[in-house]
């Protein structure tokens, strides 16, 4: 099944005080806007995972795709671009 939202990395931009703008990498296409919240030590995780949406779905896509296959490399190649892009939405 193919993504059918924005192509391309995301990127958080912290705007004003505690708002954050995601925009796609590149165009700084607007994706959508995270304003203040009264937790704002959250907005800025929010705005991480929202950001790293596109490469987690890619990357747990190509992991599934690797679950089948009879060598290791590619799963195992597989598993650290998840896990990169894991650390990038949780960092």
């Amino acid at each position: 099944m193919e993504f059918k939202g924005t192509k391309g990395k995301w990127k958080a931009n912290k705007e004003y005080g505690y708002d954050f703008d995601i925009e796609k990498e590149g165009d700084g296409g607007n994706i959508c806007w995270l304003g203040f919240t009264d937790y704002a030590h959250e907005q800025e995780s929010n705005a991480k995972l929202i950001a790293a949406a596109p490469e987690l779905l890619e990357a747990l896509q190509e992991l599934m795709d690797q679950q089948s296959t009879d060598t290791y490399e590619p799963l195992l190649l597989a598993q650290r671009k998840a896990q990169d892009v894991i650390n990038k939405a949780l960092l």
